[in-house]
């Protein structure tokens, strides 16, 4: 049998796929919020799930699969607080008629059905965490920008002291011609030594030393 090639999203191109322990594939799944019952559109996902899992499962590999139950956001709120009702009232018919209907269209069982409602902590955990990864990450962003700040300004006081040794010298020789060159700020060619961010900042006729 040939291998299983999907498309990465991460690195945007189709690459061989197989289980971490060459054995099951634990696959999370988008499932149904649960404020109305599904409609076609919807199925058109939970039924490629189920094709991604048969297809599997074909290969010979084990399927551990989680399809979460989005049982609480703004519109069930809101309707529940309309009809003067629990949100529980208004989320546990609807999962039962989802169920219904994905069995009707022979979608097999996943192995989970968690509810959103029954890992609220966790999810303030991790957002948490994501809040402090980020202050971490800005902190840490801030210090490279002072380094590279810093950097360029020892690059600067650099190359100051270049063109004060070159202003100061009166003949430069050229080792190669024997010739002598004039100083940079002369009319004839000459050495104008300078940083990455200087190279279009130079006198015409002279020739241009990158210091990096």
């Amino acid at each position: 049998m040939s291998e299983l090639r999907l498309y990465d999203t991460m690195t945007r191109s189709v690459e061989p796929f197989a289980p971490a322990d060459g054995h099951t594939v634990r696959m999370y799944t988008c499932g149904p919020t649960v404020y109305n019952p599904a409609h076609l559109g919807n199925f058109r996902t939970f039924l490629f799930e189920d094709l991604l899992r048969r297809t599997l499962k074909l290969r010979g590999w084990g399927v551990e699969q989680v399809m979460n139950l989005t049982d609480v956001d703004d519109k069930i709120i809101a309707k529940a607080h309309r009809d003067g009702v629990t949100i529980t009232a208004i989320t546990d018919p609807v999962i039962t008629v989802f169920h219904a209907d994905r069995r009707y269209l022979k979608i097999a069982d996943a192995e989970h059905y968690p509810r959103a409602t029954e890992y609220i902590p966790q999810m303030i955990q991790l957002v948490e965490r994501l809040i402090e990864w980020r202050r971490r990450l800005g902190k840490r962003q801030r210090l490279v920008q002072r380094r590279r700040r810093r950097g360029k300004q020892q690059q600067r006081r650099r190359l100051r002291r270049v063109h004060r040794v070159l202003r100061h010298d009166r003949v430069v020789r050229d080792d190669a011609s024997g010739h002598a060159v004039r100083p940079w700020r002369g009319s004839v060619s000459g050495l104008h030594a300078h940083g990455r961010e200087l190279q279009r900042r130079h006198v015409h006729g002279h020739r241009q030393l990158l210091v990096e």
